[in-house]
């Protein structure tokens, strides 16, 4: 009796260990389809833009224009640019300019913009601008980023943008560091708006939908919720 027992008993939790490893498998390459998609992989956080997100708003609302504060690589502009029809992006370092500019400045529908992202903002929403998808992710980073008198241009980019315009779509970039204490690259505390003084922003020119996203605040017209909801529930 002791032998097939033995065997029986082997079997159960060969069979449950095999189960666990399946799953762990499954998990395992989902996260890496995920990966791909979306762009690198911190645990919950994806640095970059939430790709999946970016284009089911490119779709769903039909809005054609990406606007980008805080160019660094141009990666997310040269992403962004085999999706909307128009791809404006603006970097304060004069060297990151250069480079991306010698690298991508053949790039038909990219236009690229040195400055201060609030100058070139104010300049570009004068001249008048479609709805449009604002990602902002100027702030400093240290190393070869600018931006060490200014480390956080937040506020002002959304007040710009909302002046010009209820209907356009922001995503913000590093929510995480809204909502906890300011990493040291912030000298003080000012330099970096809580989560509380963003959304005040956000809703002083009309009611939005704002909700966190792994690491990303999205902000959108109202109206937009349901459809917006639902993706994220996908």
């Amino acid at each position: 009796m002791g032998g097939p027992l033995i065997f029986c008993v082997f079997a159960a939790v060969f069979k449950n260990f095999s189960r666990y490893v399946l799953l762990a498998v499954v998990s395992c390459l989902k996260s890496l389809t995920e990966f791909s998609r979306e762009g690198v992989l911190m645990g919950a956080i994806y640095h970059g833009i939430p790709k999946s997100l970016a284009t089911f708003i490119r779709q769903k609302f039909n809005v054609s224009s990406f606007v980008e504060t805080g160019t660094y690589f141009a990666n997310t502009a040269l992403w962004a640019s085999g999706l909307f029809d128009e791809v404006r992006t603006i970097e304060l370092s004069d060297s990151l300019y250069k480079t991306v500019v010698e690298k991508y400045g053949n790039v038909p529908n990219i236009k690229f913009f040195n400055g201060s992202s609030q100058i070139v903002l104010n300049d570009l929403l004068r001249e008048g601008l479609p709805i449009s998808l604002f990602w902002l992710d100027a702030h400093y980073s240290r190393g070869i980023t600018a931006g060490d008198e200014l480390p956080c241009p937040l506020i002002d980019e959304i007040k710009l943008i909302l002046d010009a315009g209820y209907d356009n779509f922001i995503l913000i970039d590093d929510a995480r560091e809204m909502l906890a204490s300011p990493p040291e690259k912030f000298r003080k505390l000012s330099d970096l708006p809580t989560y509380n003084d963003v959304i005040e922003v956000l809703d002083s020119r009309g009611r939005r939908y704002s909700i966190v996203w792994r690491d990303v605040l999205i902000s959108a017209p109202y109206d937009s919720k349901e459809a917006i909801y639902d993706f994220l529930l996908t």
